[in-house]
Protein backbone atom coordinates (compact mmCIF):
# COMPACT_ATOMS: atom_id res chain seq x y z
CA UNK A 1 0.00 0.00 0.00
CA UNK A 2 2.42 2.42 1.14
CA UNK A 3 4.85 1.40 -1.83
CA UNK A 4 1.51 2.47 -4.33
CA UNK A 5 0.92 5.78 -2.29
CA UNK A 6 4.88 6.74 -3.19
CA UNK A 7 4.50 5.43 -6.64
CA UNK A 8 1.69 8.38 -7.12
CA UNK A 9 3.29 10.80 -5.19
CA UNK A 10 6.48 10.55 -7.75
CA UNK A 11 4.50 10.58 -10.59
CA UNK A 12 2.58 13.82 -9.55
CA UNK A 13 6.00 15.31 -9.26
CA UNK A 14 7.33 14.08 -12.61
CA UNK A 15 4.26 15.61 -13.88
CA UNK A 16 4.22 18.83 -12.26
CA UNK A 17 8.22 19.30 -13.07
CA UNK A 18 7.18 19.03 -16.97
CA UNK A 19 4.36 20.63 -17.20
CA UNK A 20 4.29 23.24 -14.38
CA UNK A 21 0.72 21.91 -13.24
CA UNK A 22 0.28 21.00 -9.82
CA UNK A 23 -1.78 17.91 -10.74
CA UNK A 24 -1.37 14.86 -13.06
CA UNK A 25 -4.54 15.97 -15.38
CA UNK A 26 -3.22 16.28 -18.89
CA UNK A 27 -5.65 18.89 -19.27
CA UNK A 28 -4.19 21.51 -16.85
CA UNK A 29 -1.49 21.48 -19.13
CA UNK A 30 -3.31 23.51 -22.16
CA UNK A 31 -4.50 26.10 -19.90
CA UNK A 32 -2.89 29.44 -21.21
CA UNK A 33 -1.76 31.71 -18.42
CA UNK A 34 -1.38 35.54 -18.33
CA UNK A 35 1.85 36.86 -19.54
CA UNK A 36 3.85 38.24 -16.55
CA UNK A 37 4.42 42.28 -16.17
CA UNK A 38 7.64 43.06 -17.06
CA UNK A 39 8.60 46.33 -15.02
CA UNK A 40 10.95 48.90 -16.43
CA UNK A 41 12.99 51.24 -14.76
CA UNK A 42 13.08 54.29 -14.75
CA UNK A 43 17.14 54.25 -15.78
CA UNK A 44 15.87 51.89 -18.83
CA UNK A 45 13.31 54.21 -19.46
CA UNK A 46 15.02 56.99 -20.20
CA UNK A 47 17.60 55.56 -22.14
CA UNK A 48 14.97 54.13 -24.54
CA UNK A 49 14.21 57.87 -24.96
CA UNK A 50 17.14 58.86 -25.25
CA UNK A 51 17.69 56.47 -28.15
CA UNK A 52 14.46 57.68 -29.88
CA UNK A 53 15.95 61.10 -29.41
CA UNK A 54 18.92 60.88 -31.13
CA UNK A 55 17.48 58.64 -34.13
CA UNK A 56 15.25 61.75 -34.64
CA UNK A 57 18.05 64.21 -34.17
CA UNK A 58 20.12 61.70 -37.07
CA UNK A 59 17.42 61.47 -39.32
CA UNK A 60 17.06 65.93 -38.91
CA UNK A 61 20.42 66.01 -39.55
CA UNK A 62 19.70 63.99 -42.38
CA UNK A 63 17.07 66.39 -44.08
CA UNK A 64 19.12 69.31 -42.98
CA UNK A 65 22.27 68.48 -44.58
CA UNK A 66 19.73 67.52 -48.11
CA UNK A 67 18.37 70.30 -47.80
CA UNK A 68 22.02 72.20 -47.88
CA UNK A 69 23.52 70.21 -50.52
CA UNK A 70 20.37 71.50 -52.85
CA UNK A 71 20.76 74.74 -51.58
CA UNK A 72 24.27 74.73 -53.09
CA UNK A 73 22.99 74.09 -56.31
CA UNK A 74 23.00 70.91 -59.00
CA UNK A 75 26.39 70.28 -58.81
CA UNK A 76 26.19 66.98 -59.43
CA UNK A 77 24.18 67.18 -62.46
CA UNK A 78 26.70 69.73 -63.96
CA UNK A 79 29.78 68.82 -66.01
CA UNK A 80 33.25 68.76 -64.81
CA UNK A 81 34.61 72.06 -63.92
CA UNK A 82 31.09 74.09 -63.73
CA UNK A 83 29.75 74.99 -60.22
CA UNK A 84 26.89 77.40 -59.18
CA UNK A 85 26.77 80.22 -56.99
CA UNK A 86 23.90 81.84 -55.33
CA UNK A 87 21.82 83.94 -52.82
CA UNK A 88 20.22 82.21 -50.74
CA UNK A 89 16.94 83.32 -51.92
CA UNK A 90 17.99 82.77 -55.70
CA UNK A 91 19.11 78.67 -54.24
CA UNK A 92 15.56 78.07 -53.03
CA UNK A 93 14.24 79.23 -56.43
CA UNK A 94 16.29 78.05 -59.07
CA UNK A 95 17.91 75.05 -60.28
CA UNK A 96 20.41 74.11 -62.82
CA UNK A 97 21.27 71.14 -65.22
CA UNK A 98 22.30 70.05 -68.53
CA UNK A 99 20.03 69.06 -71.46
CA UNK A 100 20.44 67.38 -74.74
CA UNK A 101 19.46 69.07 -78.08
CA UNK A 102 22.28 71.39 -78.34
CA UNK A 103 23.48 72.80 -81.96
CA UNK A 104 25.80 70.03 -82.54
CA UNK A 105 28.83 71.47 -80.73
CA UNK A 106 27.66 70.23 -77.06
CA UNK A 107 24.28 70.58 -74.80
CA UNK A 108 22.71 72.93 -73.49
CA UNK A 109 22.57 74.36 -70.21
CA UNK A 110 18.90 75.40 -68.28
CA UNK A 111 19.26 77.87 -65.50
CA UNK A 112 15.17 77.39 -63.89
CA UNK A 113 13.81 79.84 -61.10
CA UNK A 114 10.47 77.82 -60.35
CA UNK A 115 9.48 81.29 -58.27
CA UNK A 116 10.36 84.57 -58.08
CA UNK A 117 13.31 85.64 -55.87
CA UNK A 118 15.44 89.02 -56.05
CA UNK A 119 18.94 87.28 -55.84
CA UNK A 120 21.45 86.06 -58.29
CA UNK A 121 22.06 82.61 -59.40
CA UNK A 122 24.92 81.52 -61.69
CA UNK A 123 26.87 78.49 -63.49
CA UNK A 124 30.54 79.83 -63.96
CA UNK A 125 33.84 78.37 -63.87
CA UNK A 126 37.15 80.12 -63.14
CA UNK A 127 40.10 80.03 -65.22
CA UNK A 128 43.96 81.21 -64.69
CA UNK A 129 44.85 84.92 -66.06
CA UNK A 130 48.23 84.55 -66.56
CA UNK A 131 48.09 83.41 -70.42
CA UNK A 132 46.21 85.68 -71.08
CA UNK A 133 47.49 89.10 -68.89
CA UNK A 134 47.47 92.38 -71.07
CA UNK A 135 45.07 90.64 -73.96
CA UNK A 136 41.15 91.17 -74.74
CA UNK A 137 39.36 87.91 -74.09
CA UNK A 138 35.56 87.42 -75.30
CA UNK A 139 33.22 84.98 -74.45
CA UNK A 140 30.06 84.19 -76.71
CA UNK A 141 27.11 81.97 -76.62
CA UNK A 142 23.73 81.80 -77.63
CA UNK A 143 21.40 82.51 -75.43
CA UNK A 144 17.51 82.27 -75.62
CA UNK A 145 14.71 83.78 -72.50
CA UNK A 146 11.75 81.88 -71.43
CA UNK A 147 9.29 83.89 -69.31
CA UNK A 148 12.07 85.50 -67.56
CA UNK A 149 10.21 88.26 -65.22
CA UNK A 150 14.25 89.28 -64.17
CA UNK A 151 17.50 89.30 -66.48
CA UNK A 152 19.50 86.48 -67.94
CA UNK A 153 23.70 87.52 -69.93
CA UNK A 154 26.38 86.00 -69.88
CA UNK A 155 29.25 86.72 -66.89
CA UNK A 156 32.90 87.61 -67.30
CA UNK A 157 35.06 88.85 -64.99
CA UNK A 158 38.59 89.35 -64.08
CA UNK A 159 40.30 88.75 -60.17
CA UNK A 160 43.45 89.64 -57.84
CA UNK A 161 44.61 86.67 -56.11
CA UNK A 162 42.60 88.41 -53.12
CA UNK A 163 39.49 88.65 -55.22
CA UNK A 164 39.57 91.78 -55.50
CA UNK A 165 37.52 92.93 -58.80
CA UNK A 166 39.39 94.07 -61.38
CA UNK A 167 36.86 93.92 -64.74
CA UNK A 168 33.87 92.50 -65.83
CA UNK A 169 30.90 92.70 -68.03
CA UNK A 170 27.50 90.80 -67.25
CA UNK A 171 25.10 91.72 -69.81
CA UNK A 172 23.37 94.40 -67.32
CA UNK A 173 23.50 97.23 -70.07
CA UNK A 174 21.56 94.55 -72.69
CA UNK A 175 20.25 91.64 -71.03
CA UNK A 176 18.08 88.77 -72.22
CA UNK A 177 14.52 89.48 -70.57
CA UNK A 178 10.96 87.78 -70.98
CA UNK A 179 10.44 85.26 -74.23
CA UNK A 180 13.05 85.31 -76.83
CA UNK A 181 14.48 83.81 -79.96
CA UNK A 182 18.00 82.27 -79.47
CA UNK A 183 20.22 85.07 -79.14
CA UNK A 184 24.20 85.42 -80.37
CA UNK A 185 25.62 87.25 -77.48
CA UNK A 186 29.41 88.40 -76.30
CA UNK A 187 30.91 89.80 -73.08
CA UNK A 188 34.46 90.80 -73.47
CA UNK A 189 37.19 92.50 -71.41
CA UNK A 190 41.24 94.01 -71.10
CA UNK A 191 42.53 91.61 -68.70
CA UNK A 192 44.76 93.17 -66.42
CA UNK A 193 48.49 92.67 -65.68
CA UNK A 194 47.57 92.10 -62.34
CA UNK A 195 44.83 89.67 -62.38
CA UNK A 196 45.05 86.60 -60.95
CA UNK A 197 41.38 84.81 -62.38
CA UNK A 198 39.17 84.98 -64.85
CA UNK A 199 35.91 83.63 -64.23
CA UNK A 200 32.94 82.84 -67.02
CA UNK A 201 29.59 81.58 -67.46
CA UNK A 202 25.87 82.78 -66.99
CA UNK A 203 23.77 84.35 -64.52
CA UNK A 204 19.47 84.56 -63.83
CA UNK A 205 19.14 87.95 -62.15
CA UNK A 206 15.69 88.83 -59.94
CA UNK A 207 12.67 86.93 -61.02
CA UNK A 208 10.84 83.54 -62.07
CA UNK A 209 12.03 81.95 -65.66
CA UNK A 210 14.55 80.08 -67.89
CA UNK A 211 17.34 80.80 -69.44
CA UNK A 212 18.76 78.65 -72.28
CA UNK A 213 22.65 78.32 -72.82
CA UNK A 214 24.22 76.73 -75.60
CA UNK A 215 27.40 77.28 -77.86
CA UNK A 216 29.68 78.56 -75.42
CA UNK A 217 33.38 79.70 -76.74
CA UNK A 218 36.50 81.45 -75.23
CA UNK A 219 38.70 83.52 -77.39
CA UNK A 220 41.42 85.89 -77.40
CA UNK A 221 40.05 89.26 -79.18
CA UNK A 222 41.15 91.42 -81.02
CA UNK A 223 42.23 94.76 -79.53
CA UNK A 224 39.80 96.70 -81.70
CA UNK A 225 36.84 94.40 -81.49
CA UNK A 226 34.68 96.53 -79.59
CA UNK A 227 31.97 94.98 -80.38
CA UNK A 228 30.21 95.45 -76.47
CA UNK A 229 31.24 98.33 -74.77
CA UNK A 230 33.82 96.78 -71.72
CA UNK A 231 32.03 97.05 -67.95
CA UNK A 232 35.59 98.52 -65.82
CA UNK A 233 35.08 98.71 -61.74
CA UNK A 234 38.18 100.58 -61.69
CA UNK A 235 40.05 100.09 -57.85
CA UNK A 236 38.93 101.91 -54.54
CA UNK A 237 40.35 105.08 -54.17
CA UNK A 238 43.08 104.94 -51.50
CA UNK A 239 41.86 106.08 -47.95
CA UNK A 240 43.81 108.57 -45.90
CA UNK A 241 46.03 108.18 -43.17
CA UNK A 242 44.34 110.38 -40.83
CA UNK A 243 40.50 111.31 -40.17
CA UNK A 244 39.00 114.77 -41.94
CA UNK A 245 36.93 116.90 -40.60
CA UNK A 246 35.84 115.48 -37.48
CA UNK A 247 34.73 119.23 -36.65
CA UNK A 248 31.95 118.51 -39.44
CA UNK A 249 33.30 122.12 -41.56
Amino acid sequence: MKARTLGARKRALANTALTGTSGGDERSSAVSRPPRATSVSPSMASRSVSFAGCMNVKGLLAVTLTALALSLGDVSRLPQGWSTQATLDASQACRAKVVGGGDGAGNRLMIRCGSSHAGVYSVTQSISAEPYRGRRVLLSARIRGQALQGRAGLVLKAETRERRLLAMDDMRLNPVQGDTRWIDARVLLDVDPEADSITLGAAVEAGAGTAWVESVRFDVASPDDAGIAVVVRPEAPALPAQPRNLGFR
